[in-house]
């Protein structure tokens, strides 16, 4: 059953209906509150579906057709790109860091009252 929801999140006919929701009065459920699991869940993968299509747009280098019709390689690549998010922070925070030597304006003084 799972696979099946993904299935159908995956599809053009919810992926237009995710998009025209935006712009248009366009409902997927009857209910607009007090979502079951199975709905949270097709939502969820409706959400990543389209990103996912907004990346292979955008021509992603990591992702490509083939990727996308296979919910293991789907998975595999959320994966990595959860751990190339979190390599980009790490190295961001790290060079934010780092003292520039060649300017000295990154240096930070501290003065310290002289013992008595």
């Amino acid at each position: 059953m799972w696979e099946k929801i993904r299935e159908l999140a995956f599809s053009w006919k919810y992926q237009t209906l995710l998009k025209a929701g935006k712009t248009l009065d366009v409902r997927i459920f009857n209910n607009v509150i007090d979502f079951s699991y199975v709905q949270l869940y097709f939502l969820h993968w409706l959400i990543i579906a389209h990103s996912l299509y907004e990346r292979l747009a955008m021509d992603d280098e990591h992702l490509n057709e083939d990727v996308l019709k296979d919910f293991i390689r789907i998975e595999a690549y959320l994966y990595c790109e959860s751990i190339r998010k979190e390599n980009k922070k790490y190295q961001k925070e790290s060079e934010k860091n780092e003292i520039d030597e060649n300017h000295p304006e990154s240096f930070e003084f501290v003065f310290l009252k002289p013992r008595n």
